[in-house]
C-alpha cells in the first residue's frame, strides 16, 4: 500500500520534477487496482496534509481526472505557505498506512525538494522517523535541484531509506532499487 506525498516547489524544475513523479506512480499501478491500494497526500509548509489528492482506493480514471490532479498540484505549489512539513507528513503518512487492513507490504514513499538545510532540519531525525514502524517500509525520494544537499540527506540515511533522483529519467530504476532492497530485506 504505497502513499505519496509532496512539498511545494520553487521555480528551478522542482515543480516540473514533482508533477512527472506523481504521474510516474499513478501510471505504474494503473490496472493493478486489485493488487494495490494507494493514496496521496501533498504536504507543504500550509501543513503536513495540506492537500488530500488522492483517497485510498480512489485513484484517477482516465486522462482528465490525472491533469485535474496535476494541476490542483501545480496551483497548491504557487499559493502554499513557505516553510517544510516534511517530518510531519512522512509520521502521518506512517502512520496511516500501518493502520491500513492486513496486508503483504507496507510502503511509504515521500517525495520531497530535499531544501532541508534551508528550515534546520536534521536528516537523522528524519531518518528516524522513515525507520518508526517495522511494519511500514519508508524511503525518501529526494527530487532536489541541489544535487550535493541531497547527497548529504541520503548519506545521512540507513541504506535503503534515502534516494537521489535529480532526472525524472531515473524514477524508473528509482523505484526498482526500492523494491530490489525491500525483497532483499
Amino acid at each position: 500500500m504505497p502513499v505519496c506525498t509532496y512539498v511545494g516547489c520553487r521555480i528551478d524544475g522542482r515543480k516540473t520534477r514533482l508533477l512527472e513523479t506523481a504521474l510516474f506512480f499513478i501510471e505504474s499501478l494503473q490496472g493493478l487496482e486489485l493488487e494495490y491500494e494507494y493514496s496521496m497526500v501533498g504536504h507543504s509548509g500550509s501543513g503536513p496534509e495540506a492537500e488530500k489528492l488522492i483517497e485510498w482506493g480512489q485513484p484517477p480514471v482516465g486522462a482528465a481526472d490525472k491533469l485535474r490532479l496535476l494541476r490542483r498540484m501545480a496551483a497548491h505549489t504557487h499559493f502554499c505557505h513557505s516553510g517544510d512539513q516534511t517530518y510531519e507528513a512522512t509520521a502521518l503518512a506512517i502512520a496511516a498506512t500501518a493502520g491500513r487492513h492486513d496486508s503483504d507490504e507496507r510502503f511509504v514513499f515521500v517525495v520531497s525538494d530535499a531544501d532541508l538545510e534551508r528550515y534546520n532540519k536534521s536528516p537523522a531525525e528524519w531518518n528516524r522517523i522513515l525507520g518508526s514502524d517495522p511494519t511500514v517500509r519508508a524511503c525518501a525520494v529526494l527530487i532536489a535541484s541541489n544535487e550535493a544537499e541531497a547527497e548529504r540527506i541520503r548519506g545521512a540515511m540507513e541504506p535503503g531509506r534515502g534516494y537521489v533522483c535529480t532526472d525524472t529519467g531515473q524514477l524508473g530504476s528509482t523505484f526498482e532499487r526500492i523494491f530490489e532492497a525491500s525483497v532483499a530485506q
